[in-house]
């Protein structure tokens, strides 16, 4: 469906112009996607406890993504990004603490 008569859209845009349809935005759903598939594996090989939600590795998923904007990445190279250095810095924190 195209703008036009009948098509529901203005003139001159298209489904994919529309936020949550663009590329970008399907590209962050499949990210977000990947880091909860990390996080669920994470928690299976216990490197991080069972109550870790995705909210905990919001700062670091955006540091990630901030950092490799523009490269040539994957959904899942994210992720494992993201994951391996919330853990990362986890162990830095318990071993600080102890």
């Amino acid at each position: 469906m195209h703008g036009g008569i009948g098509g529901g859209l203005p003139p001159g845009v298209t489904i994919g112009m529309i936020p949550g349809n663009r590329p970008e935005d399907v590209f962050a759903e499949q990210v977000v996607e990947a880091t909860k598939d990390q996080l669920i594996r994470a928690k299976l090989r216990l490197d991080v406890p069972r109550w870790t939600t995705i909210d905990d590795l919001w700062g670091v998923l955006e540091e990630v993504e901030w950092e490799l904007t523009g490269e040539d990445v994957t959904p899942e190279e994210i992720a494992k990004e993201v994951l391996g250095r919330y853990v990362d810095r986890r162990e830095n924190e318990d071993r600080e603490e102890g």
